[in-house]
């Protein structure tokens, strides 16, 4: 993903999309065993259990070097592959939570099969726009299940599932404005993850651990 790239702010979808990409994540944490009140073990997943379930999987990391300024992950389906800097991965090893919800991000590529092509300029921005909004999507709802979520305040939330204190702002936010919609409608919702996922590169530079940060 080039995580600088400006994207329209609004996109429609369907309740019955989110409803489908929910069911997706349900099902990886139940395959996994792992309850939605839990947190999602992503860098254990990559490494251990992904090529379970696509049996050629792979992880890759990469030096920092190899990748584009602006480009801090990948993912391809022929053959099924998240490719990560070296940074990224390091960080996300050892529990930074950007760096968790950048391959959560990935994974969702993968999940909801977009091909290598969804991003050329062929196929258009809004091609491009869907498939980045499907991957935050299934990325929040499996780090940050709806059905737990909404019963936490952010920084709860934040803590609880190490996510970014913006992202479990900005997730509970869309869970809230999504109960005041129609489920018939067509939901027009601003593309909040695309743009903090923008900042990601300074966060990852600045990094500490949760329990190692000054309180008040």
């Amino acid at each position: 993903m080039r995580y600088l790239v400006r994207q329209p702010p609004f996109i429609s979808y369907s309740n019955a999309d989110v409803l489908r990409i929910s069911a997706l994540a349900d099902r990886l944490r139940s395959n996994l065993r792992v309850a939605s009140d839990k947190r999602f073990p992503i860098v254990d997943f990559l490494e251990f259990e992904a090529e379970r379930l696509w049996k050629d999987f792979r992880l890759v990391v990469d030096p920092d070097g190899t990748f584009d300024r602006y480009v801090l992950a990948t993912a391809k389906l022929d053959p099924p592959e998240i490719k990560v800097r070296e940074s990224v991965y390091q960080h996300a090893v050892v529990g930074s939570e950007a760096a968790r919800l950048i391959l959560a991000h990935e994974l969702g590529h993968i999940v909801r099969a977009h091909g290598s092509s969804y991003h050329k300029q062929s196929d258009g921005q809004e091609s491009f726009c869907i498939a980045e909004w499907e991957a935050d999507e299934f990325a929040a709802e499996l780090l940050m299940p709806s059905k737990v979520a909404l019963q936490m305040g952010p920084e709860t939330l934040a803590r609880f599932f190490a996510v970014p204190l913006r992202s479990a702002q900005l997730r509970l936010e869309t869970l809230k404005n999504r109960m005041n919609i129609s489920s018939a409608k067509s939901i027009p919702r601003y593309e909040h993850h695309i743009d903090l996922l923008s900042k990601f590169d300074k966060d990852l530079l600045y990094w500490v651990p949760m329990r190692q940060r000054q309180v008040g």
